[in-house]
C-alpha cells in the first residue's frame, strides 16, 4: 500500500491515483503484461479529459462570527458554488452507471436525513464530539456527490465544534446548523430530480 485517498472521495483523484499505479506497474513488465497495463491506462485517459480540476476554495472567514454576520459570511464562502457540482455528478455517473448512481443517491438521502436529526439532537444536548462526528460523515457523503456548498457549511460547523470557545459558539452553531438544513433541502430537491429524470 503506497498511496491513499482522503474523504470526501473525489473521482478525479481516484483516476489520477489509478493512473500513477498503472504507470508504476509498467516498469519492468514483460510485453504481454505490458499490453494489459497499456489497456488499463488507455481506458483511464478519456476519464481525465472530462474532469474539472478546480478545487473548492473557501475564502478565509473572519472567526469572530456573530449571529448578525454569519449569513453574510456564508454568502462569501459559498459564492460561485453550485448546489451540486455537475461535473462531479457526471463523472460519478460515467464511472458507476445511472442505475448505481440512483441507488447511491437514494441511500444518501435516507442516511442524511437521519444524520441531520442526530446532529440536531447532539447540538441540543451540547454534545460537540457527537455533532462533529456526525458532521464529518455527512460531509464525506455530500462531497462525493458534489454538494460543494453543503461541504463548505459542514467545514464551518466543524470549525465551530472544534474551537476552544464552544460554549460561546452555541448560538452560532444553531445558525450554521439551520443553514445546513436549508442547503440540504436544496441538495435533496436537486438529487430527487436527478433520480426521476
Amino acid at each position: 500500500m503506497n498511496d491513499y485517498l482522503t474523504k470526501p472521495l473525489q473521482i478525479e483523484d481516484l483516476v489520477l491515483t489509478l493512473q500513477r499505479v498503472s504507470e508504476h506497474l509498467q516498469l519492468g513488465k514483460p510485453d504481454a503484461e505490458q499490453t494489459k497495463t497499456d489497456l488499463l491506462s488507455q481506458n483511464l485517459k478519456p476519464l481525465t479529459k472530462v474532469l474539472d480540476s478546480s478545487k473548492v476554495k473557501i475564502s478565509d472567514i473572519d472567526r469572530s462570527i456573530t449571529p448578525s454576520s454569519i449569513y453574510m459570511q456564508f454568502d462569501v464562502s459559498i459564492s460561485g458554488l453550485a448546489v451540486i457540482n455537475v461535473s462531479t455528478m457526471n463523472m460519478l455517473e460515467k464511472c458507476i452507471g445511472k442505475q448505481a448512481l440512483a441507488k447511491i443517491i437514494d441511500s444518501y438521502l435516507k442516511d442524511s436525513g437521519q444524520a441531520i436529526a442526530m446532529m440536531r439532537q447532539a447540538l441540543e444536548q451540547l454534545d460537540f464530539a457527537k455533532l462533529s462526528f456526525e458532521n464529518h460523515a455527512f460531509k464525506g457523503g455530500s462531497g462525493t456527490l458534489g454538494a460543494d456548498r453543503l461541504v463548505a457549511i459542514c467545514k464551518e460547523l466543524s470549525f465551530l465544534c472544534k474551537s476552544n470557545s464552544q460554549a460561546s459558539n452555541v448560538e452560532n452553531l444553531y445558525i450554521v446548523m439551520h443553514q445546513l438544513e436549508i442547503e440540504f433541502d436544496k441538495v435533496s430537491e436537486f438529487l430527487q430530480q436527478k433520480i426521476s429524470a
